[in-house]
């Protein structure tokens, strides 16, 4: 990789991100190299992140509905995502400062034109658009088990697993650290897919600790929680029409699927760390 290009290094809930602008690049080809985005990614001789954000100007079907820019990932492998619900927000932050929008704006995104608005107290809430399903509790064999995977799409995919036997944040996340490559994987998903290892609360919280396609386990993920809460309203573990918090290692978000499950709306943080000069 070699040239000079500004970044600002973002977070959602600690899923952090390299936010770049490419409305100001003039030849970013890099970005579509994916050993240069691992490497950037790299958290011991790069910058370190989840993955990459890009900015773009929007293409001009979005534009002409109202999307100030256009919002491409890329994961930590160098994979591209079609959505990212905390890298969305950071996105939305970021042009709050830099271009000076309003409360409310359009982003375009690989899974549609995304409504975001910057709230009274600091968090960002986003219109997470339509979510769909195929199974709920089918079985998947993994490792000599089968697991009851119900399969959501939130504009990326989901598999999501409900483990009631375990107790604990900690039980969540060895599950993840020895099924979560396996079923991300599998070859039911010839895209691969994120997979949510889901606890339930008996007061209507979720605990979700998500092993996400191409990063591996991160500290938040905002589709994982929207698909976690989508895939408990639509297995009747809970009801749609209120918001419900879900914990994730790097803390909550707040989820909300409507009543007729036609839209969810997820709550929360995005905050600016740093910026720099990066120079290969």
């Amino acid at each position: 990789m070699s040239g000079t290009f500004p970044f600002t290094k973002m977070h959602g809930l600690g899923n952090d991100f390299i936010v770049v602008d490419l409305r100001a690049i003039p030849f970013a080809d890099w970005f579509d190299d994916p050993s240069r985005i691992a490497a950037l990614c790299d958290r011991r001789h790069g910058i370190g992140a989840d993955g990459v954000l890009a900015i773009q100007e929007p293409r001009r079907h979005a534009r002409e509905q109202g999307a100030v820019a256009r919002l491409r990932i890329r994961n930590a492998d160098g994979s591209e995502a079609e959505m990212c619900g905390n890298g969305l927000r950071c996105v939305a932050r970021y042009l709050q400062t830099s271009d000076r929008v309003g409360p409310q704006l359009k982003v375009e995104t690989g899974a549609g034109i995304l409504d975001c608005v910057l709230l009274d107290d600091g968090l960002i809430e986003i219109a997470m658009g339509k979510p769909s399903w195929e199974q709920l509790d089918a079985q998947l064999a993994i490792g000599g088990s089968p697991w009851p995977i119900t399969t959501v799409s939130m504009g990326n995919p989901h598999a999501v697993i409900f483990c009631d036997e375990a107790s604990s944040p900690l039980a969540l996340q060895k599950l993840a650290e020895q099924y979560g490559a396996a079923i991300e994987n599998a070859p039911n998903f010839p895209d691969r897919t994120n997979v949510e290892f889901v606890r339930r609360h008996a007061d209507g919280t979720f605990t979700v600790v998500v092993w996400e396609r191409g990063c591996g386990i991160t500290l938040a993920c905002g589709t994982g929680a929207c698909a976690a809460v989508v895939a408990a309203c639509v297995t009747e573990r809970s009801q749609p029409g209120e918001w419900r918090l879900v914990h994730l290692p790097g803390g909550a978000l707040s989820i909300r699927v409507e009543p007729d499950l036609g839209q969810v709306y997820l709550r929360g943080p995005a905050t600016t760390v740093f910026r720099g000069q990066y120079s290969r």
